[in-house]
C-alpha cells in the first residue's frame, strides 16, 4: 500500500500504518457497518478471524500476519520474545509461532482458536509489568529488544560447580 498524501484521510492513514489490516470496530467507525458488509460480501475485504479483517482478498504478507496476531488478540497486546526481536533485525532462527505479550488477567485463550488456516500459530504470554520504556512505538508495537535479551536470562537454570 502506498503511503497517504498530505491529504490522507484519518482512515488511509489508518489501513498504512497497520498495513491494511483493522478490527471490525476500527473498519465500522471509519466507514459504516453497511458498508464494511458491503466489502466483505464483495470479496473486496477478507474476515481473517473473528473481530479482524483484511483490506483486500489476497494472502497476508509478514507484516500483516503480525497485525492479525496482535489485533486478535486485543488492543493492550504487543509483540513479543523472539517475534518481537525479528522486527528489531534479529536474523538465524524461525520466528514462528508469532509471541504476543498481553496484562496479566487479560482474556485471550479464543485468540488461536479464531485464526484461519494459513496463519502462523500465536503464542500468548501475560506479564504484571509492562513499564512504556520497554515497548517500542514501532508498527504494531513490540517490547523492546532489551526487554527480550534480559527476561530469558532470569529464567536460564543455573549450573553449581563442586556437587
Amino acid at each position: 500500500m502506498r503511503m497517504p498524501g498530505d491529504e490522507g484521510s484519518e482512515w488511509e492513514w489508518l489501513l498504512f500504518e497497520q498495513s491494511q489490516v483493522v478490527t471490525w470496530g476500527q473498519a465500522s467507525r471509519a466507514l459504516s457497518p453497511a458498508k464494511v458488509r458491503h466489502l466483505l460480501a464483495a470479496g473486496r475485504w477478507r474476515r481473517w478471524c473473528r473481530g479482524v479483517l483484511v483490506a483486500h482478498p489476497g494472502e497476508l504478507t509478514r507484516a500483516q500476519q503480525l497485525w492479525v496476531a496482535v489485533l486478535s488478540v486485543g488492543s493492550d497486546a504487543v509483540l513479543a520474545g523472539l517475534s518481537a526481536a525479528a522486527e528489531a533485525g534479529l536474523r538465524g532462527f524461525r520466528p514462528e509461532p508469532i509471541d504476543v505479550l498481553v496484562p496479566e488477567g487479560h482474556s485471550s485463550s479464543t485468540a488461536r482458536r479464531r485464526l484461519a488456516p494459513g496463519m502462523p500459530g500465536v503464542r500468548v504470554h501475560r506479564t504484571r509489568s509492562l513499564p512504556p520504556d520497554q515497548v517500542q512505538a514501532a508498527r504494531p508495537r513490540r517490547t523492546s529488544t532489551a526487554r527480550w535479551w534480559t527476561r530469558p536470562a532470569g529464567r536460564v537454570p543455573t549450573t553449581r560447580h563442586g556437587r
